[in-house]
């Protein structure tokens, strides 16, 4: 199963970067075709201080969807289900930084009873857009947990921080659809033996 997602992780990237890169040689190839006066500098900055639209118009909002599998200490296989609404602003065109909120149903299948946990999060992220479809994706989090088995674990938390990358569709739209693959820098040493610590994300976006 280790194995198995990590080259789920490799083919994901991949496919990730392949899409960007596609998609940003076909969006380089539409603005080509459309040649504009280019403003002058006096205007460019005009546009860039115009706070007219207020504190809303830097806004982006998205929700994504969470899922992740693998393998759990003493046999058995994990399942993890989720979604995450999250606010975005805009400090530039190309970076923004925002709270977002996690919602996981977790379950561990093993021999017996399957444990099930309820998982709600809190958290910060940061972005970098690097072409018109590409960014980079930091994050962190922390989760409370709570079981909603009968199989007697102890409730708890456990912080996050996640770093990877994702590919947007919008390029210039209002709506969007994105993908992202993440990897978890705090996971537990013990669970990071049996399972690799990595989360497939997808979700719509609107004004990224």
């Amino acid at each position: 199963m280790k194995k198995l997602i990590r080259i789920s992780f490799l083919l994901m990237l991949a496919l990730v970067i392949g899409i960007g890169t596609a998609d940003a040689q076909s969006y380089g190839k539409k603005k080509k075709k459309k040649k504009k006066k280019k403003p002058a500098k006096t205007e460019q900055t005009d546009d860039y201080f115009d706070e007219s639209g207020g504190f809303a118009h830097r806004l982006w909002y998205g929700g994504m969807l969470n899922f992740q599998i693998g393998n759990q200490i003493g046999g058995g296989n994990t399942l993890l289900l989720g979604i995450s609404p999250m606010v975005g602003y805009k400090f530039t065109d190309n970076i923004s930084a925002g709270p977002r909120l996690t919602l996981n149903y977790f379950v561990g299948y093993q021999p017996g009873e399957n444990v099930k946990v309820l998982q709600t999060g809190i958290g910060g992220f940061g972005r970098v857009k690097f072409s018109p479809a590409i960014f980079a994706h930091i994050e962190y989090e922390i989760l409370s947990l709570k079981e909603i088995s009968d199989f007697g674990i102890q409730g708890g938390s456990e912080n996050n921080f996640y770093g990877g990358l994702g590919y947007n569709s919008a390029m210039g739209s209002a709506f969007g659809y994105e993908i992202m693959i993440l990897y978890n820098f705090l996971e537990d040493p013990a669970i990071r033996d049996v399972q690799v610590p990595i989360e497939f994300r997808a979700g719509f976006t609107y004004n990224f």
